[in-house]
Formats: structure tokens, C-alpha cells, sequence
């Protein structure tokens, strides 16, 4: 008697089974039957696999309107998620599917369900093989330039390894199968993956694989006044200088080149980094009450994406039918959860936060609720794909006799790439109570030449011990002077 029974869901994605064997059932169970208006999906991929055989013993799925299987039936897909090759579809129009045989180390369910007549089901047995051969160690990166210092590594060896030992090449390592891993400073770096499984092991490294680019640090330019004066704070780089009140501060005080500070009674440090910052960016449709209609049935839809470059889907737009919670989750290619988010929608068209961190991966999914009484577009005129070019792309729906032709609830997706910012470096305002400096007026000294391009001599009438000097244009920008002593009058 095989101990590993499993039964399907009544409806929605069940957890993956990683048993090598076991019976299958679906939803009804050995004695009842499965329910109507349903979508049920299952995947088997024993750990360590190389191939998955599933053989029927019952099957009784209501017929279709013909030769095809167009009311009821269970589909079988090659792979790990329904996006994988499909294998057949089945009812008792074509009978039963017999023995089916993946190519790889994973098989994938379907059993769909419309509003009519329900049957009796199915009663299947799976078994898995595995090689008793060493793995082939291989992978992916994502993206290969940054200049946020954030890189995700793909696992795509062969052979099912069990255990991973990245080396990222600055002399950080991880045991993770698909590891994110920050770089810290800039350069080109080799990594290397060794894989192993119980019977040998295996190394690849690649070399200049990774390229990180942060923003340099900025040059800035101190500032000398006198007690309960304003600063003038210069930081000069090719990005925007982002400037804080302490060096562990998160949330800065000011976004500009030049920092003017309140009155100071004291010296004070400032801290300035150069940062590339990038603007939300919006993709998909944006057809959030048009060409379509509200869907409120018990199946759970979704929009299949490719992330590739670590982001943030921040936001997006919905129609909804009524006001009420709604859970809305971000799940990898076998249904598996990745972050969820029950948010109170309001009725009418809104913009909803959702704050998903985005891996790089094929074929996530954006799902929405049973019963969501959303918008969706469904006279079969959807425009996939909907991309930004290297970030993301939209490519189909749930729908899976149609994935094209549909378009469900998440409109005018709100993408943020991560910002990129160099080392924080000090900058200082020198605070001088300037009790025993004379006061200066206008006769004490001559300018010139005045208009002037590059440089301006400064004539001292009266000798006097210079400080520091400040130069202010009409706008408030200060101008970094270098001081040079010609003699000892000017």
C-alpha cells in the first residue's frame, strides 16, 4: 500500500508534492466528486528527480460539446508550473490520459471545472527515477551591470544537486540555492558555484561575470562662518547629492548641490552621497473600464511576468465592484507564495500599495482573489506583451485556452528600480565665534577685475587676518574659492 495519498484541491494551487510516490485524487476525494466552476492545479516534483510517470487508474471527467474537451477537464503540463509544455487535455470525450511521462523532474495538474455537471474524478499513482550520476554545475545572473551593487544568482545545474556553495568573488560566500548577494565596492568580479549531490560534484567559474558600478563619492567643499550664521554646504557629482543630518541616517534633510544650513551656534557635520535616482516607471494596461466587465467567480485569476533586474512593484490600479478586502499575492511559477497584501480596495477605479520586492524570475504571477468582483478586460483584445525594456514584462493571464486574450485586474503596474548611492562623506561647517575679527565694510577691500570669469584678486586697504571667504550669488549658490597670498597686501 503506497503511504503518500495526496488530494487536490477543491480549487486554487495546492502546495507541491516532493514525494517520489503516492496516489492522487482529485478534490472529491476517493468518494466524491470534484466541484463545479472550479480551477484545481497541483504540482509533483520529487526532490532529486529526473523524470515523473503518472498512470490513471479511474477516470470519469464530464464529456465535451464534441471532440474536444471544452466543459470539464484535466490538462497535464511538462513542468514545474502550468506555463510548461502542455501534454494533453482530457475528459471522457478523448478517455482516459493512460500513462504520461515528463521529460524533466516535474509534472503539473490541471483539473478545470465549469458551472454544469460535475463527475467522479480521477485516481492516479506517480513514481519519479533518479540517476545516480554527479550534478553539472551551471548558472545564471541577473542583471550581469549595476550600480546598486545587488545581484541575484540563478541555480540552473543539471543532474539535481542537493547542496550549493556560491564564492562571489570578494570574499563573501553563501550556501543558498539562488542567493542575492550586495557587492560593496565598485569593479568587475569571477564567481563560482560548486554543486554536489550524494554520488560527486562539480565546479564552474565564471570569470568577469559581474560588474558593479556604484556612483563615485562626491567632492565637497567646507564652509568657515561666524557664530549664528547660515552655512553654505557645496557636494559635487554626476548625480544628485542627498544630504543628512547624522552618517546613519536614512531620510535625508536635503536634495540639491548646495546645502544652506540654519543659523549654527557650533562646528557641525553634515554627511553628502552622490546617488542615481530613478523615477517610478508604469507598465500594462491601462484599460481599467473599458473592454471587458467585472469578474466575481470562485476561480482565482492572475497575470504571468518576467522580472529581470531586482525590483519593487509599488503599486497598482483596480476597478472594483463594491467595496471590501481583497488578498492579493505574488507567487513564483508553482503557485508557491512569495508576499501577500489583504487590502481594503474602495469602490470605483483606485490606485492600491502593494510594496512586492520583485525577484528575477520567469513566470511569477500577480493573483488576485475567489469571488474578487474586479475589472477585467475579456473581448479577446489584450496587447502582450506590456515591458520595460531589461526591467520587466507582462506576457499572459490565467486563461489557459486563451492567455493572451485576457487581461485581469492590475492596471498601470507602478515599477521602482532601486536607487544607487555612493559612500556618505563629511562635510563640515566651521563655526567661529569671530569675537576678536574687526568688522569689514566696503572700503576695507576692492574686487576686481569685476565682471570676472575665472578668477578675482581681493585688496586689502587695512591689514587684517582672513579667515575664510565666501562667495554667494544672487540665488543662494556658493562658490568654492582657493585661496592664494601674493604678498602681504593682497
Amino acid at each position: 500500500q503506497n503511504p503518500c495519498v495526496v488530494v487536490m484541491p477543491l480549487n486554487g494551487t495546492a502546495n507541491t508534492i516532493n514525494s517520489c510516490t503516492g496516489t492522487l485524487y482529485d478534490g472529491g476525494g476517493p468518494n466524491g466528486n470534484y466541484i463545479d466552476n472550479a480551477d484545481a492545479i497541483i504540482t509533483i516534483a520529487p526532490a532529486g528527480a529526473n523524470s515523473v510517470t503518472l498512470t490513471f487508474n479511474l477516470f470519469d471527467i464530464e464529456p465535451g460539446s464534441g471532440s474536444y474537451c471544452d466543459y470539464d477537464y484535466v490538462e497535464i503540463f511538462d513542468g514545474p508550473s502550468t506555463t510548461g509544455t502542455s501534454l494533453g487535455k482530457y475528459c471522457n470525450t478523448t478517455g482516459t490520459p493512460g500513462t504520461i511521462v515528463s521529460t524533466g523532474g516535474a509534472l503539473t495538474l490541471l483539473l478545470h471545472s465549469d458551472p454544469g455537471v460535475n463527475k467522479a474524478g480521477f485516481e492516479a499513482v506517480w513514481t519519479c527515477e533518479i540517476l545516480n550520476i554527479p550534478p553539472v554545475a551551471q548558472f545564471n545572473v541577473q542583471p550581469i551591470n549595476t550600480c546598486s551593487g545587488i545581484i541575484s544568482f540563478i541555480d540552473q545545474s543539471l543532474h539535481n544537486p542537493t547542496s550549493w556553495y556560491w564564492d562571489f568573488g570578494d570574499g563573501t560566500h553563501s550556501t543558498l540555492q539562488n542567493p542575492e548577494h550586495e557587492y560593496l565596492n565598485n569593479g568587475n568580479y569571477n564567481v563560482s558555484l560548486v554543486v554536489a549531490n550524494s554520488y560527486g560534484s562539480d565546479t564552474v567559474l565564471y570569470s568577469n561575470i559581474v560588474s558593479i558600478a556604484r556612483p563615485e563619492v562626491p567632492v565637497v567643499y567646507n564652509d568657515s562662518i561666524c557664530l549664528n550664521q547660515n552655512a553654505s554646504l557645496v557636494s559635487v557629482g554626476d548625480g544628485s547629492q542627498v544630504w543628512y543630518a547624522n552618517s546613519a541616517d536614512t531620510i535625508p534633510i536635503y536634495i540639491g548641490d548646495t546645502l544652506l544650513t540654519s543659523s549654527l551656534n557650533q562646528t557641525t557635520t553634515f554627511w553628502v552621497q552622490n546617488a542615481y535616482l530613478h523615477p517610478s516607471e508604469y507598465v500594462g494596461d491601462t484599460r481599467s473600464s473599458t473592454d471587458g466587465g467585472f469578474y466575481n467567480n470562485s476561480g482565482q485569476h492572475y497575470l504571468v511576468f518576467d522580472c529581470f533586474t531586482p525590483c519593487k512593484l509599488v503599486s497598482v490600479e483596480v476597478n472594483a465592484n463594491g467595496a471590501g478586502i481583497r488578498n492579493i499575492s505574488l507567487n513564483n511559477s508553482q503557485g508557491n507564495v512569495l508576499a501577500s497584501r489583504s487590502i481594503y480596495i474602495q469602490n470605483g477605479i483606485s490606485r492600491i500599495l502593494l510594496d512586492f520586492d520583485l525577484p528575477v524570475q520567469n513566470d511569477l504571477r500577480l493573483t488576485g482573489p475567489a469571488y474578487p468582483n474586479l475589472w477585467r478586460n475579456n473581448n479577446l483584445v489584450a496587447f502582450y506583451p506590456y515591458a520595460i525594456p531589461n526591467v520587466i514584462s507582462i506576457k499572459a493571464s490565467s486563461v489557459l485556452n486563451d492567455p493572451t486574450h485576457y487581461y485581469y485586474y492590475f492596471y498601470n503596474w507602478e515599477i521602482k528600480i532601486p536607487d544607487c548611492f555612493s559612500a556618505k562623506v563629511p562635510v563640515v561647517a566651521y563655526v567661529d565665534n569671530c569675537s576678536n575679527t574687526p568688522s569689514v565694510n566696503s572700503d576695507d577691500f576692492k574686487i576686481y577685475p569685476n565682471p570676472a570669469n575665472d578668477y578675482i584678486l581681493i585688496q586689502l586697504v587695512n591689514q587684517m587676518n582672513i579667515k575664510a571667504i565666501s562667495l554667494i550669488d544672487q540665488l543662494g549658490k556658493n562658490y568654492p574659492i582657493t585661496l592664494t597670498k601674493t604678498n602681504m597686501e593682497n
